[in-house]
């Protein structure tokens, strides 16, 4: 099982690999993305996140949308339309715990990606759902929040999640 990557991970900052052949390694990848997102109460989650170079995010797409029937898995996702409105978008992130940043996101995009049994699907998303793939695929790119907002914000951010590593390790050896 793989397991969820803190910043500064190195995984988080690199760029991950285009996925040729959808096997049985990529389908057990999936499946533990899948399990770590749930476990951690996330609505996605890339690759990166789990210290693997590969192009796929997992999502809560059904939930986020509203529709049935839409993949959780997307594979190789490329953003082939995105809307010129953007909004500010309060976001967490697994890789950043007890943090929230204020990001700029499309209002709305599409995205374009391979499901598990290697069909295309196109997928058009908005508000939380466009947010939520926008962020997962920058991370596929090793973009991450802290790396959206200014020198001085990621001084503070660093320095919060500094104090709750250390709090989190200290509860952690009683």
């Amino acid at each position: 099982m793989h397991k969820l990557r803190l910043y500064p991970d190195v995984s988080l900052m690199q760029k991950a690999e285009r996925i040729g052949n959808i096997d049985s390694s990529i389908k057990k990848l999936a499946d533990d993305m899948l399990s770590v997102m749930a476990t951690n109460g996330g609505i996605g989650l890339a690759a990166n996140q789990v210290g693997a170079l590969k192009r796929i995010v997992v999502v809560r797409a059904e939930e986020l949308s509203g529709i049935d029937d839409l993949p959780s898995v997307f594979i190789n996702p490329v953003v082939t339309q995105s809307s010129s409105e953007e909004v500010d978008s309060s976001e967490s992130c697994l890789s950043f715990p007890a943090l929230t940043f204020v990001v700029k996101r499309p209002k709305s995009l599409v995205i374009r990606a391979l499901t598990l049994d290697e069909k295309e699907t196109e997928v058009e998303a908005n508000d939380l759902f466009a947010a939520c793939l926008s962020h997962e695929i920058e991370h596929l790119d090793g973009i991450t929040l802290i790396d959206k907002v200014s020198k001085t914000q990621k001084k503070i951010y660093i320095d919060k999640l500094n104090r709750f590593k250390k709090l989190i390790a200290k509860h952690s050896a009683k």
